[in-house]
């Protein structure tokens, strides 16, 4: 289950919903005739509002803008887009959701929505007159609820950004939406870490609370929470079907699932779950944490064979003038394109006589001790998550030798 950073609400939870949505007008007014800004004395939106009137602004939306697009045949084909990339049971899902729903959106103007794959509305939920309000906005099956399709509002900014979002009354861009109070969370596939849908609560104004953003987001918790005993469920049958057929062989080698979860390792340790994303094409896969490594793909199992013998007799060669890193050993050679930057932190760390801390590669590689450190530890930590067995943790030092060629 995602933790999530703290959502802002857009309004106190002693504040009163319809005097906010009043004290809104003006800043919209402001944002429509001088830019997303308002004027440079007056007050300002909150800044996740104020960037998104900057997108949509730029985007061309007007705020008079009708209903959005609608395509039905958008649902289907979402719906099978879920079960086909994620394994998720559409049926299941809907269920679920129908359920954590239900006591929250009984005797309310408030409606749930299930949006997925490019912000289109796929699935209602509530009373037949909460339904029939979401129909006077546009807010049906198969309707494009982007930011780019109907400006401001807390489902495209949730699908944007991935994180919870409250859009009340005039903070939304387009006026028709005015009236309308709505909180969204993202629903995240544990498996693979990825967005699969974006849960909302709708509303008038009047109905609104910042305890509405807290509903969604428990609920899109709950779901990702069921998704997540779904997915152990199938790594244990996986594992079941898979290990005895390994269980005889020597190692090293790790047992994992396409999206890199560890089913099992045999004379070699492992952690949860590998990065495959970070895996490439070469001949020689650096897997992030294991090394230099063989990959074997057989149906939804992927054999990951660490190769010992390899770390040992590497040779690596670097190129300033190409920025490239080869990799030789007895099972081929592999090149790696680097940043400059990279191929200058590279440097640095081949002639040093002491390992470097962070305002020693400033100083050396950025020729300034005003960077920030923290701008350097996120190049050291990309570097070291490409070639783990390279550079070490801080103070860094190269850990291999690297010829200059």
């Amino acid at each position: 289950m995602v933790k999530y950073p703290w959502a802002e609400p857009a309004f106190g939870f002693d504040d009163d919903p319809k005097e906010r949505a009043d004290q809104l007008r003006p800043i919209h007014t402001s944002a429509v005739r001088h830019g997303a800004h308002g004027r440079a004395n007056g007050p300002r939106p909150r800044p996740v509002i104020e960037a998104s009137w900057q997108r949509v602004r730029k985007a061309g939306v007007r705020q008079g803008t009708p209903d959005p697009q609608i395509n039905p045949d958008s649902v289907p084909e979402a719906f099978d887009g879920i079960q086909e990339t994620h394994a998720i049971d559409a049926k299941a899902l809907i269920d679920f959701i129908t359920h954590a729903f239900a006591p929250a959106l009984a005797n309310s103007q408030l409606v749930g929505v299930l949006a997925l794959e490019g912000s289109h509305v796929a699935m209602r939920f509530g009373s037949r007159s909460a339904i029939a309000h979401a129909d006077s906005i546009g807010m049906v099956p198969g309707a494009l609820w982007s930011e780019t399709g109907v400006g401001t509002n807390a489902i495209g900014i949730t699908a944007l950004t991935g994180r919870p979002t409250q859009v009340h009354g005039p903070e939304h861009w387009c006026v028709d939406q005015h009236d309308w109070s709505c909180s969204a969370a993202p629903v995240r596939n544990p498996a693979t870490g990825r967005p699969i849908a974006v849960l909302d609560v709708s509303g008038p104004v009047s109905q609104s609370h910042p305890a509405v953003l807290g509903l969604v987001q428990s609920v899109a918790s709950q779901v990702e929470l069921m998704m997540e005993v779904e997915h152990r469920r199938r790594l244990d049958a996986l594992r079941v079907k898979v290990l005895p057929q390994f269980q005889h062989s020597g190692g090293p080698l790790i047992l994992c699932d396409r999206n890199g979860w560890v089913l099992g390792a045999i004379g070699v340790e492992a952690p949860d779950k590998l990065d495959l994303n970070a895996v490439n094409d070469e001949a020689v896969h650096l897997v992030p944490g294991i090394g230099p490594a063989s990959l074997t793909v057989n149906d939804d199992v992927v054999v990951v064979t660490p190769l010992e013998q390899a770390v040992n007799r590497a040779e690596y060669v670097l190129n300033p003038v190409t920025n490239e890193l080869r990799f030789v050993d007895n099972n081929g050679e592999s090149v790696f394109s680097l940043s400059p930057r990279h191929c200058a932190i590279l440097l640095c760390l081949m002639h040093a006589t002491r390992p470097l801390d962070v305002h020693d590669i400033a100083r050396e590689v950025w020729r300034s001790a005003e960077v920030s450190p923290v701008t350097v530890r996120a190049e050291m930590s990309r570097l070291r998550k490409r070639f783990p067995h390279l550079v070490s943790e801080a103070p860094y030092r190269v850990l291999s030798t690297v010829h200059i060629g």
